[in-house]
């Protein structure tokens, strides 16, 4: 090698980096490279390197000059190994291994891998453009849905963080300055420089796959939105839920269930031409919930430019019922096709009610009923009737979405059960015989009272419907306190309501003092012998080896003093099967001996009647028969001396002999829970807590065989808040009678709901 001079000065270092710069700007541009340019390069480092070597104290500016020349030497490592003669020119100058840079094949080779890598940037940038124009039609699609109803706080949050990164990772790509940027953070996490094209891309083709996903799932974000709406419309917020509504369907246009609720709660304020509009969205296709709705929908809407009475456009009934029916079908072919996991008791109890509804709208009802009426009545009365099985379901609204949407469910279903039977009592249907017309109308208030005191069911057509048709509201049928017998049920309800009502000191116009309980003990012991040889003779029931030793029937039997059934009445549903088991009892209802009785009183006669209790077997046989007054402590007791007609001497009750009833029996726990429910009519509701609506008070109390009220406990929360010691019923006090010792005593549960009382068996 050349012989360098043994002293060297900073200037002297100077010119060397000067020269050294030449000599790699000399080579950059040549593809190939001579022996002479290649020694001038590698022999100017040589230089350098001695020089080093010499001078002490070489400043940090010279060596910091000296790595960044120096990695230029690599850069150009491929086309120096490549340079002509290279290798020969090495052998002769035998350099030591320490002057690396005549040894550059490892960072050729590295720089030639590198070379490879970035020869397909092109690729990976056209990639990266691809997915960034793909990414943008996303969010657009995104931010749409978002702004259709301008932006909320999810949807500004959404938007601008998908923005975000586009502009971040398109920048990288597409701008000198983003370039820049970009391959400083990747440098800076130590992504190679000849791997920033395809880390580019990668973050783009990430960024599609985020846009990708939040488009694809807009409908959860959707049946977000769907769920606020509903709170809305649970808190009655109708503009708000209208709001939410309507932005669940910017995510997802086709949700049905979203369509359904928007049509839905149209009817809910009157709008029938809009909900009819958003229900033919799904009927068109056939799904029966939408075909169920639109039905509904349509005889509302005319029902109430009517004033929800009867007699509307007869095409309108026609087009409903041809809906109702291709809803009924398909979910029986449903049922029958998939079985058990498709039957829908919430939709087909609103089909029938709504089916019932169609009829009611053909019958013009005037207080006066003709054949064809009367007929069409009887029908709307077994409709109604048939929605038993249903309302003994525990319906969820979990079961099906559209149908929960669409429908109100269990309220409704029980509401227009018990509507069932005031039709009946106008139509003489069989489904009222032995019913008990005071029970059921305490239970028709108990299951409809909500339409009228809960918001979010008083602005429904249902509320408007029940409260001002003729046929299904019992205060415009007829005057309640004129108290004119002219069926079972109004004297069913002279019995009880009189004595209630003079017990309080208000003096009823009518029959009071033409109507009388038989005081006379042989007609009672001559009746009840009669009665239970009637019975025992035409009881068509059998023996049933399985039958428990409990199962009994309780019959209550109101017969005039010649003998003439007027009613009979019974509180259970094993009980109730006298019309199928007693064909004398039935005929002699039919016969409407009722009507007979009425027309005496309005002539001016008087008539006495007997009431009794009978507990007979599952085979006919009667075990016992008594008074009923005797079996049971009745209000009568409270106004012995106002209502004496309806009062029991003791003169009659010495003739019977009393018994202990069995309370495990079903049919016994039925009659006692008849007598306490009649019994708290003439007592006041204590309202000094108010309505409430949530969740009932619950109070167990415990009831004596003859059907008093002796104790009582709060078993919740609400109750011991609201009440503290007190019964929410008053005038307790006044209405007990002492102990029985001998009697046994059963536990019930009073479930007590701002002014409705619940009771049964605990």
């Amino acid at each position: 090698m050349e012989q360098f001079s043994s002293q060297y000065s900073e200037a002297d270092l100077n010119q060397l980096f000067i020269e050294y710069r030449e000599a790699l700007q000399d080579i950059f541009s040549e593809s190939q490279l001579t022996s002479r340019q290649t020694l001038r390069v590698l022999r100017t480092r040589d230089r350098i390197q001695e020089a080093l070597s010499k001078i002490s104290n070489v400043g940090d500016d010279y060596l910091d000059k000296l790595v960044n020349l120096d990695l230029r030497l690599k850069e150009n490592a491929i086309s120096i190994c490549q340079a002509k003669n290279f290798e020969q020119i090495r052998q002769n100058l035998d350099p030591p291994k320490s002057y690396w840079w005549w040894y550059l094949e490892s960072s050729a080779e590295l720089f030639r891998s590198k070379s490879n890598l970035r020869r397909f940037d092109w690729l990976w940038n056209v990639c990266t453009v691809a997915c960034l124009v793909i990414a943008t039609s996303f969010i657009t699609q995104t931010a749409k849905a978002f702004s259709t109803e301008g932006f909320d706080f999810l949807g500004t949050l959404s938007t601008i963080s998908q923005g975000a990164g586009l502009v971040f990772v398109a920048g990288g790509a597409l701008t000198d300055k983003g370039k820049q940027a970009v391959s400083r953070i990747l440098s800076s996490v130590r992504i190679p420089e000849s791997l920033h094209a395809e880390a580019t891309f990668a973050a783009s083709l990430l960024l599609l796959i985020a846009t990708y996903g939040v488009n694809q799932n807009l409908h959860v974000v959707g049946n977000w939105y769907f769920q606020q709406a509903r709170h809305h419309e649970h808190q009655g917020e109708f503009s708000q839920a209208f709001q939410a509504y309507r932005r669940s369907l910017n995510f997802s246009p086709d949700d049905y269930k979203t369509h359904i609720a928007v049509g839905f709660l149209y009817e809910k304020l009157g709008n029938f031409d809009q909900a009819i509009e958003e229900y033919q969205i799904g009927s068109s296709f056939g799904i029966p919930e939408f075909l169920n709705a639109q039905a509904r929908a349509m005889l509302m809407g005319e029902l109430q430019k009517n004033d929800w009475q009867g007699g509307i456009d007869s095409n309108i009934i026609r087009e409903a019922e041809n809906l109702l029916d291709r809803a009924d079908k398909s979910i029986i072919n449903l049922e029958n096709r998939l079985g058990e996991t498709r039957v829908n008791p919430r939709l087909s109890a609103d089909i029938r009610i709504n089916q019932a509804i169609a009829k009611m709208a053909r019958v013009q009802f005037n207080g006066q009923l003709n054949e064809n009426a009367q007929t069409i009545l009887n029908e709307i009365a077994d409709d109604l009737y048939s929605i038993k099985s249903f309302v003994q379901q525990k319906q969820s609204d979990k079961e099906n979405l559209l149908t929960a949407a669409s429908t109100i469910g269990e309220i409704r279903t029980k509401c227009f059960y018990q509507k069932a039977f005031s039709i009946g009592w106008l139509s003489d249907s069989p489904i009222v015989y032995g019913l008990d017309y005071a029970i059921q109308q305490d239970d028709e208030l108990n299951t409809c009272w909500l339409f009228r005191a809960d918001a979010r069911l008083s602005t429904t057509p249902d509320a408007f419907f029940l409260t001002n048709h003729k046929l299904v509201n019992p205060s415009l049928k007829q005057d309640s306190w004129s108290l004119e017998i002219k069926d079972i049920a109004s004297f069913s309800n002279f019995i009880y309501q009189y004595p209630v009502s003079v017990g309080f000191g208000d003096e009823l116009p009518g029959y009071a003092s033409k109507v009388i309980l038989s005081q006379e003990p042989d007609v009672w012991l001559s009746l009840a012998e009669q009665l239970s040889q009637s019975i025992q003779e035409d009881f068509v029931g059998n023996s049933d080896s399985d039958s428990q030793e409990n199962d009994e029937i309780v019959w209550r039997f109101l017969l005039r003093k010649d003998g003439q059934t007027i009613a009979y009445f019974a509180y259970d549903d094993s009980s109730r099967v006298a019309e199928q088991i007693l064909p004398f009892a039935t005929q002699a209802v039919q016969k409407q001996t009722i009507k007979q009785l009425g027309s005496e009183l309005r002539e001016g006669g008087k008539v006495e009647f007997v009431d009794f209790k009978i507990v007979l077997s599952r085979t006919g046989k009667v075990l016992h028969i008594l008074p009923w007054q005797m079996a049971y402590t009745t209000v009568v007791e409270q106004c012995k001396e106002q209502c004496g007609n309806f009062y029991l001497n003791p003169r009659v009750r010495s003739v019977f002999q009393s018994y202990t009833p069995n309370l495990s029996s079903p049919a016994e726990l039925s009659a006692l829970e008849s007598v306490i429910r009649t019994n708290s009519f003439s007592l006041a509701i204590d309202t000094s807590e108010g309505a409430y609506l949530t969740e009932p008070a619950i109070f167990k109390i415990k009831i004596s065989a003859d059907g008093q009220i002796v104790d009582y406990q709060a078993v919740n929360q609400i109750a011991t808040q609201k009440f503290g010691k007190r019964f929410p019923l008053v005038g307790l006090e006044s209405s007990q009678f002492p102990e029985l010792q001998k009697f046994p005593y059963v536990d019930f549960k009073l479930e007590h709901q701002g002014l409705i009382n619940q009771i049964s068996p605990w």
